[in-house]
């Protein structure tokens, strides 16, 4: 999912449209978003209840996600939100800047793909628990030639 797919669902449907306002007031900040190689260089920009997609990342961003390569860029797209971590510790993606609006900015994410992600985690921990399952039997049957 592109950002300005992600401004047009902010802009046009009221249900994430709430999610950019809490009870001070219309919640602003920007995200740039970069790769080391210069191949991708944008900013969204949330501000009084728009979102807008800019080309190129400036001082101005609260946040700046820099990428190593395209490919962090587009596993970052399809990871859920918790992957971003692991990211970071794996040297694939740096940040710069606020990490309260990167926060916000994954939520916002979540929000759009959620389901997609939920469906991933479900199918990641069907996997791990037939893992131990097999790993427990083969330990089992090790054990039982063991001890005879």
């Amino acid at each position: 999912m592109g950002l300005r797919t992600m401004a047009f669902a902010f802009n046009n449907f009221r249900s994430l449209r709430r999610r950019m306002k809490c009870s001070d007031g219309w919640i602003n900040f920007s995200v740039g978003i970069c790769t080391e190689t210069g191949s991708v260089a944008q900013t969204i920009r949330f501000n009084e209840g728009r979102v807008r997609v800019v080309h190129g990342v400036n001082g101005g961003s609260d946040v700046v996600l820099k990428a190593v390569d395209d490919a962090v860029l587009k596993d970052l797209i399809s990871a859920p939100p918790s992957e971003l971590l692991n990211m970071m510790l794996r040297n694939r993606l740096m940040i710069e800047g606020n990490i309260a609006c990167l926060q916000l900015f994954t939520y916002y994410l979540s929000l759009l793909s959620g389901r997609m992600h939920e469906k991933m985690l479900n199918r990641a921990r069907k996997n791990e628990i037939e893992t131990r399952r097999r790993e427990s039997c083969m330990n089992e049957q090790g054990l039982a030639g063991s001890l005879n």
